[in-house]
């Protein structure tokens, strides 16, 4: 059901108790004409049940990341929400103007121009006369397709159709936005553009449902995220923490497909002889001030556990403070509860503003993740020049799978890991102050590697 009032304080604009989707599935046609025949006494059919007991309610202004792999629902929820489907039970509420964005390009006239699409979409829509041309200045603006704007759409090349599509429903300024990848599609710029115009949404009140594989997008903008799984809700809360959920998800059904068909790989068998320094630099390790990590916001199977995190400077100081432009060391201790293998650990730095700033792992610097047994202890060292802006930054610490890649040089995915063994988004933090003399080599929370050069060309007369 879709409503014009949900809440008595105004403040819930999406809300949905229980919805579910099912469909039948046939495998022969004739199987469908017989049911039909039967009056539906002789099922031929298979249930397939695309979403089931989906509940979540949005607040005015709210970004919800609806994350999952594909076939998850994510798509069905969409369309049921903006009115395309049916659903099969539950109840759904919404108040305002819905616009979605599921498939680009529907019910656009390929015969007509672009402007003519847009006067068109508004009538279809119900918005008022004039309303359209009002707003054409705005979306031909934004849109930047030049002549093209009032050429046929069939004509468009498939970024001329994004440009199109997403100008004209973000500047009729929906009360309920509901985005589908729409986001990731059209050259870089096109895309900082949507971006911004989406943060000026928000800010203005818009809510907004956004189902987005990339997740720095969705780690952007959204408040918080809904994962599925299967079509049932997974998990339902802060985004870091639905991010790791998804990260976790996708990784395990990549792992079980790469496992049925990986070479299995004997067991290494010999013990290497040990080395006098390395025997040293155990014990140096050991007797480290470790510093249990805040488990605070945990995630993983619990195959890791991240035991211990220490902070040096380059003078040999134990410290999380370090001037801009110096080295630290974060040094981070684990155990493995239970056999467990490759393990890829890395570290990740946000700013104050949760901004994702620098991340690194095993993988990164090509070095052979280990395999761990039960019992096992190691630490990882991460060397790194804190050249950025003074301030605070956060440590998210963990260990997950590493997973093969065939196309890889080194031979594993530097880019998709398996299971999150252990993740502790809230593990350390490390404080960079300004040098003494206050100088500095850059500006911005980056300091790239540069040449400059300046070259006179004389006195012009």
């Amino acid at each position: 059901m879709s409503s014009t009032s949900v809440t008595a304080d105004g403040q819930t604009i999406v809300a949905a108790g229980g919805l579910g989707k099912r469909f039948k599935l046939y495998t022969n046609p004739w199987h469908r004409a017989f049911e039909w025949l039967t009056f539906g006494k002789v099922a031929r059919h298979t249930d397939f049940w695309a979403i089931r007991d989906v509940s979540f309610s949005v607040k005015r202004g709210e970004c919800v990341g609806i994350l999952g792999p594909n076939g998850s629902g994510k798509s069905t929820l969409l369309k049921i929400l903006s009115g395309a489907l049916h659903a099969t039970n539950g109840t759904y509420e919404t108040t305002g103007r819905v616009l979605s964005l599921l498939e680009l390009g529907t019910g656009l006239n390929h015969e007509l121009t672009g402007r003519q699409n847009v006067l068109q979409g508004a009538e279809l829509l119900g918005f008022p006369p004039g309303y359209a041309e009002r707003k054409i200045i705005e979306i031909e603006a934004f849109a930047e397709l030049g002549d093209f704007f009032d050429r046929p759409v069939k004509v468009y090349s498939s970024g001329m159709f994004v440009r199109l599509v997403f100008s004209m429903f973000a500047c009729f300024e929906p009360d309920v936005f509901i985005v589908d990848e729409a986001l990731s599609v059209g050259d870089v710029f096109f895309q900082q553009k949507c971006m911004r115009r989406a943060r000026e949404m928000l800010e203005r009140g818009v809510t907004m449902l956004f189902v987005s594989h990339d997740t720095a997008a969705v780690e952007m903008l959204c408040n918080r995220v809904i994962v599925l799984n299967k079509g049932q809700v997974l998990f339902s809360g802060d985004t870091r923490q639905g991010l790791a959920a998804y990260y976790s998800l996708v990784g395990k059904a990549v792992a079980a497909e790469r496992a049925a068909v990986a070479p299995v790989v004997a067991a290494e068998t010999g013990e290497a002889p040990v080395d006098p320094a390395v025997t040293a630099e155990i014990e140096r390790l050991k007797q480290l001030p470790w510093q249990t990590p805040d488990s605070t916001d945990i995630a993983g199977d619990g195959s890791v556990e991240i035991t211990g995190i220490c902070y040096q400077r380059d003078d040999g100081s134990i410290s999380q403070i370090v001037e801009r432009g110096g080295w630290i060391e974060i040094s981070v201790r684990a155990y493995a509860h239970r056999d467990t293998g490759p393990v890829n650990n890395g570290v990740a730095m946000y700013d104050r503003i949760g901004t994702l700033i620098f991340a690194v792992n095993v993988l990164n610097a090509e070095i052979e993740p280990m395999r761990a047994k039960a019992g096992e202890e190691w630490v990882t060292r991460f060397r790194i020049k804190a050249d950025m802006e003074p301030g605070e930054y956060t440590l998210t610490i963990g260990a997950s799978e590493a997973l093969p890649d065939a196309q890889s040089m080194t031979g594993w995915n530097q880019h998709l890991g398996g299971v999150h063994f252990a993740r502790l988004s809230r593990g350390g933090k490390i404080a960079i102050i300004p040098r003494p003399d206050n100088r500095r080599r850059s500006f911005g929370p980056a300091n790239l590697d540069y040449r400059l050069t300046r070259v006179p060309l004389g006195t012009t007369s």
